[in-house]
Parts: C-alpha cells; sequence; structure tokens
C-alpha cells in the first residue's frame, strides 16, 4: 500500500486528522505533487462505481470532513504562498470539485445553537471551498494580466452560478461572498460592482443578501471602496434600527453585525467620508433610533480616541465636531444623557486637548450625564490635577454626586484622594473651599477614610 492510498485509508477509517490548525504542517511533510495526487484520491474515492461503497458512506461525515480539511490547506498555502502557481492548474481542478461536491444532510451540518451562516461557511465543505476559490482569485489572478488564463473566466462563471438562489441557496455560500468581499474588490471589481445587488440585494425574499451583508460587517474593516459600492446598505441598515433596543439577544449574528455597523460608520465618519450632516447621520441620531445605538456610536468614537496616539488633526476634530453636536442637543432637551454616557472613554484620551475635556465632562455633570466608564474619568482627572487643579476638583466634586456605579469609590480610592489632597492645599480660596466640602460629604456617607485628608 503506497503512503498516499495509506493516508486515504486512515482518514477514511478516522485514524487520523488533518486539522484547520496544521495545514501547513501537513505541507511541509509532503512534495505538493503528492499532496495534490492525495486530494484527488480523497475525491475520487466518492465517486460513483461499482467497487464504492454506499452513497451513506462515500458522503457522510468522515468523507466531508476529510474534504473540509482539504480545502482548509490549500486555503492556507495560497494565503501564505506555500505552494507555486506551477501547481495552480491542478489546485483549481481540486477546489472546483469540492464547490460542485454534495452537501452534507442538514442533520450532519455543525451549527451552534443559535443558527449562524458564518459558522456555516467555516465548517461545511461548499462555503469552505468557495473561501478557497477566493483565495486562488487573490493567489494566482490578482490583476487584469492574468485573465487571458482559462481558470480566469471558470472562476467568474463559478461565482455568477452561485450567486442564483435557484442553484445555490445556501446561506453559508452567500456569507462568503461578504466575507470576501475585500478580496473581490480589489482583485475584480468591475465584476463586483456589476453584481452588487446579486450578492447583497434584499429584495430576493431568500435572505441571501442579509447573510452577505452581516458577513461583511463582522469579517472586514470599514474602506473607502467598500463604503462607495454599499453606500445604499449601509444607509438602509442604519433606517432599519428599531426604536427600541430588544432586552435579550433574539439574534446573535444580527447583534455583532449591528455593532460592527456602528463601528464602521465611526471610522468612515472620522476619515471624511460620512458627513455629519448627511441622511445617515441624522437617522442614526434620530429619535427614531433607539438611544442605545447612538449611545454605542459615541462609545466607539470615544475609544478609537482613547486608544490612538497619534491621528490625524482632521479626524480629532471630525469627532470632537461629533461630540458638540450631540451636546447641543442634549442641552435643547432633543435627546437623553445616556447617549453621552461614554465620555470616560473621551476624557481619557491624551490627543484632545485638556480645556476641550474638562469643559465637556463638567456640562456633561451638569446636564445630568453619568460618564462611564467613571473610573477612567478618575484616573485622567489625577493626569490633569497639577496643571488644572480647579477644574478637575469642580468635575470629582460633580461625578461623586452623580449615579455612578457603586464600586466606583472603593476603586478609584486612591485617584480620588490625590485629586481632593491637591485641591485642599490649593491656592485658590474657592478650590480650596470645593474640596473641603466634597470630603465632609464623603465623610458624612460613611466614607471616613477620606477623613484623613484633611488631617
Amino acid at each position: 500500500m503506497t503512503t498516499l492510498t495509506r493516508l486515504v485509508a486512515d482518514q477514511q477509517s478516522g485514524s487520523i486528522s488533518v486539522g484547520s490548525n496544521e495545514p501547513l504542517g501537513i505541507a511541509q511533510q509532503l512534495a505538493w505533487g503528492d499532496l495534490l495526487d492525495f486530494g484527488q484520491a480523497v475525491l475520487d474515492h466518492s465517486q460513483l462505481g461499482s467497487d464504492q461503497p454506499s452513497e451513506e458512506v462515500r458522503y457522510g461525515p468522515t468523507w466531508h470532513g476529510c474534504c473540509r480539511h482539504l480545502a482548509e490547506l490549500l486555503t492556507a498555502a495560497m494565503r501564505n504562498r506555500a505552494i507555486g502557481l506551477g501547481h495552480s492548474c491542478r489546485a483549481y481542478a481540486l477546489i472546483l470539485q469540492m464547490v460542485e461536491a454534495p452537501d452534507a444532510e442538514p442533520r450532519r451540518r455543525a451549527v451552534l445553537d443559535d443558527y449562524d451562516p458564518i459558522v456555516e461557511a467555516l465548517d461545511t465543505l461548499r462555503p469552505l471551498a468557495l473561501a478557497a476559490v477566493m483565495e486562488f482569485i487573490r493567489w494566482a489572478l490578482p490583476d487584469s494580466d492574468t485573465n487571458q488564463r482559462p481558470e480566469y473566466e471558470m472562476v467568474t462563471e463559478l461565482l455568477e452560478a452561485h450567486l442564483d438562489p435557484a442553484n445555490d441557496n445556501t446561506p453559508g455560500v452567500r456569507s462568503v461572498y461578504g466575507m470576501y468581499l475585500h478580496v473581490l474588490l480589489a482583485h475584480r471589481p468591475e465584476w463586483t460592482g456589476a453584481n452588487r445587488d446579486r450578492i447583497f440585494g434584499s429584495t430576493d425574499r431568500t435572505g441571501l443578501g442579509r447573510a452577505a451583508w452581516q458577513a461583511f460587517l463582522r469579517t472586514n474593516r470599514p474602506s473607502q471602496r467598500g463604503y462607495e459600492l454599499l453606500r445604499r446598505e449601509y444607509e438602509a441598515a442604519v433606517a432599519d434600527l428599531p426604536s427600541e433596543r430588544p432586552n435579550h439577544d433574539t439574534d446573535p449574528a444580527q447583534d455583532e453585525a449591528t455593532d460592527h455597523l456602528m463601528g464602521h460608520i465611526a471610522t468612515l465618519y472620522g476619515w471624511g467620508f460620512i458627513r455629519i450632516d448627511s441622511e445617515l447621520m441624522t437617522t442614526l441620531f434620530s429619535s427614531g433610533t433607539a438611544i442605545a445605538f447612538r449611545a454605542r456610536l459615541l462609545e466607539v468614537c470615544g475609544q478609537m480616541l482613547s486608544q490612538t496616539t497619534e491621528p490625524a488633526s482632521d479626524i480629532v476634530a471630525r469627532l470632537q465636531a461629533l461630540w458638540d453636536w450631540r451636546e447641543t442637543e442634549l442641552a435643547a432637551g432633543n435627546t437623553e444623557p445616556q447617549e453621552l454616557s461614554s465620555m470616560g472613554w473621551w476624557a481619557s484620551s491624551l490627543i484632545i486637548p485638556a480645556d476641550w475635556t474638562l469643559a465637556r465632562l463638567q456640562r456633561l455633570l451638569h446636564l445630568g450625564g453619568v460618564p462611564e466608564p467613571a473610573h477612567m474619568v478618575a484616573d485622567r482627572l489625577v493626569e490633569l490635577t497639577p496643571t488644572h487643579v480647579a477644574e478637575t476638583v469642580q468635575c470629582l466634586s460633580s461625578l461623586l454626586d452623580a449615579a455612578t456605579d457603586r464600586w466606583f469609590i472603593d476603586r478609584s480610592y486612591q485617584e480620588i484622594t490625590a485629586v481632593l489632597t491637591a485641591g485642599v492645599n490649593a491656592a485658590d480660596p474657592t478650590t480650596r473651599q470645593r474640596a473641603l466640602d466634597t470630603v465632609n460629604r464623603l465623610v458624612a456617607r460613611g466614607r471616613t477614610a477620606f477623613a484623613s485628608i484633611l488631617a
């Protein structure tokens, strides 16, 4: 028995496993010619013939599992350029056979408790094989110079065939188009633009367009090219946001996609591709959109500022303008303080001028807002106290009167003590008195440890 025949037999008996975490290790053990022979032997094992097992065995979970590993192996090899282009024809022939292979029975499809098309895409043969096609495009057909190769038109025909619901109506397959949109935009821009509605269309009543859109949001970073192609989808997604957010997760995949939508919008707005007065932004911040979504967008913006050290000045200015707009709306009574509750992230940013941060923090507290995370506010106040003691004492005094979580004072005891200690020793009498009053209020509430500040 040859090595490859033994490998095939072992795979069928389940005695070896080529998992997705070791595809390149297998590739390093076998020459690619032998490895492709092995892949073909696996596929041939499923073909009709008088000497072949029954259909139940041939298309059972073991065969599909083996083919899934083969698809993952080829995908990893192409992504990491571990296979030479001289093998492209044979590799594509194998991939094509897997794309057109029969699906496992529904009862054998591994899906989590809540159905998720991306889980199906990562765990069933046909979507995995189509993902290998996407990697093949990037590996072997990266530019227009390769459109004379026979595989170019074959790939085009395959992509179009699996966009037809009459031919393939599985959400897992359609999710692959969304997951790999960045590849299609980079290497098949004209085809992608011409087929946008077929990929993401919501009028087909199959739900496939929704699956592609969710997969795109959850697996792609925002980009100018993606936004220009999918502007209508972004606007429609915002318009479809509910006026009240459910108290429980009804669709985890949709919830995750919506959260990523907020991240996309925050980034695209910061880059200047979405204007503050655009229909998308006015719809998002209208009273018809649940305040939780509005608050989440501002939170993402604050996290961007907090976690970035050297952003472009125009990005910072746009984000500051967004906050000021929403603060103005709060002061006018057109929104609720909860919308601006993410001030803790904004305050923690080292790139926003201290005067801007302290002024907005104080105004939010005056308007009844509770900045969260509160401990991040306390951390930043300590940092600013040496140069802005009057403002930090005033903000801290208001913060301690706000409805922060009950653990805030315990968690930020050292920071609160540092700010108030600086306050009671300040040269300005107003600041000293405010600090003393704040200490006394804390002691009166049972926080007697703060009395040491006055000792």
